[in-house]
């Protein structure tokens, strides 16, 4: 009778410890790792030669283009992300808030936060008026010396909530550092 009650424990440990060492070994899906990308990445600096400003971006961005006053950084793994900073002179020499109330409209933006000397604005991508089907940007705005300097986030919308320490890099980038 012993026998059996101890044959019956190892069984049912080894049931047990299959069990989990089956599910602890599963294959994570690419949310959960992009997630866990996002909660630990090591932030980069690029500094522009020209304007001066700061860009941050995640280190396993890799560099997609640097032309005159624009860079960008992309990751481009199952998925397209990219964040981009560039500069755009006030031409039209708008007042703040005309500026802000000309790009919001220009961008269709749908949500916006204003600050001081800045504003976040958000909304679904539009490229050459087109919407870009399930891709959403993220961007500040910051007015200086008649110059618009600009960090836009471009992300799929369905990997959003993976997204929440990108969306503070952007929140709290400031043009110099």
């Amino acid at each position: 009778m012993r026998n059996s009650h101890f044959i019956l424990f190892v069984l049912l440990l080894s049931a047990i410890c299959t069990g989990y060492f089956w599910h602890c070994n599963k294959k994570r899906t690419f949310r959960d790792r992009l997630k866990y990308e996002m909660d630990i990445f090591e932030e980069k600096k690029y500094k522009d030669s020209t304007y001066g400003f700061y860009a941050a971006y995640p280190e396993f961005f890799k560099c997609d283009t640097i032309s005159g006053n624009y860079v960008c950084f992309g990751f481009h793994i199952e998925t397209n992300m990219i964040i981009e900073y560039f500069v755009m002179p006030n031409k039209k020499l708008y007042s703040f808030d005309n500026g802000m109330k000309h790009i919001m409209k220009e961008n269709h933006a749908r949500m916006f936060k204003r600050k001081k000397d800045c504003f976040v604005i958000s909304g679904y991508y539009y490229m050459d008026d087109s919407q870009m089907e399930g891709y959403c940007y993220y961007s500040k705005y910051v007015y200086r010396k008649r110059i618009w300097y600009v960090c836009r986030l471009i992300y799929e919308e369905k990997y959003k909530s993976c997204l929440d320490r990108l969306f503070r890099m952007v929140d709290g980038w400031t043009v110099w550092k």
